[in-house]
């Protein structure tokens, strides 16, 4: 599904300025998944550094209650990428789904070709990709990125499926809301979809690094939403400047 964070700081270039934003190189958040009024399912998101200059950032989501019983068990996204003076450089993604209907899908990106390779359960294809294209995954934390540079529309091209997708956001205003681990300024952002039934809000709070403390996305008349339950390694020093001083993200 989605996310995560911990305990340092690495310095990391947008590519929205020439200024370096101290971004945690560390983190961990976990979320439960509500639809229908049910809980179905936990999803724990966490970045962590592999490597001289490169991170991994996974997403781990396990089903629960009714929904575990038919067989969705769990969901493993790893994101492996490096920082660098266009921002977050995609270097590899993985999507692993256990349970009745196994998926291995695997993308690796070679910058010096210009190009990712898919593999979809053992089979391959390739495909052209510009630069600054991320997986299916770390466009949060470009995403995160962004809004702590004052970015006021965004877009991210995405390599998903053998396909060049576009993600779009627009800023729908700020919110405060209360969740299980206190109450948070947030930036709300919406995904913007050609197709209307389709929706998909979140809300991100300034005093964890713009990291997103709800989701929630509607399909048709049913809707999901992540609620936060657990958070480490963000500072939360940063809220009450970012709204006291007027800045406005939209």
């Amino acid at each position: 599904m989605l996310l995560s964070r911990g305990l340092l700081a690495v310095v990391l270039f947008a590519a929205s300025t020439a200024e370096p934003i101290a971004f945690p190189d560390r983190f961990q958040a976990r979320y439960t998944l509500h639809a229908g009024g049910l809980e179905v399912g936990t999803t724990t998101i966490s970045l962590s550094p592999v490597s001289s200059g490169r991170y991994e950032y996974l997403t781990v989501s396990r089903a629960t209650g009714v929904a575990a019983l038919l067989g969705f068990e769990e969901i493993r996204e790893r994101s492996v990428w490096q920082s660098g003076e266009s921002g977050i450089r995609s270097l590899r993604y993985s999507y692993d789904r256990r349970g009745r209907k196994e998926r291995r899908v695997e993308v690796i990106f070679d910058w010096s070709k210009g190009r990712v390779t898919n593999t979809v359960n053992g089979q391959n294809w390739h495909m052209s990709v510009p630069e600054r294209t991320f997986d299916k995954q770390n466009y949060l934390l470009a995403l995160m990125l962004d809004l702590a540079s004052d970015k006021r529309r965004m877009s991210y091209r995405i390599a998903d499926g053998g396909k060049l997708k576009t993600y779009v956001f627009r800023c729908l205003g700020k919110q405060s809301i209360e969740t299980e681990i206190g109450d948070f300024d947030t930036v709300v952002m919406e995904r913007i979809r050609a197709n209307a039934k389709r929706k998909t809000v979140f809300w991100l709070a300034p005093s964890l690094s713009f990291l997103p403390v709800q989701i929630e996305h509607r399909e048709g008349e049913r809707l999901m939403t992540l609620h936060i339950r657990v958070a480490s390694g963000f500072p939360r020093e940063l809220s009450a400047e970012y709204f006291d001083e007027g800045i406005s993200p939209c």
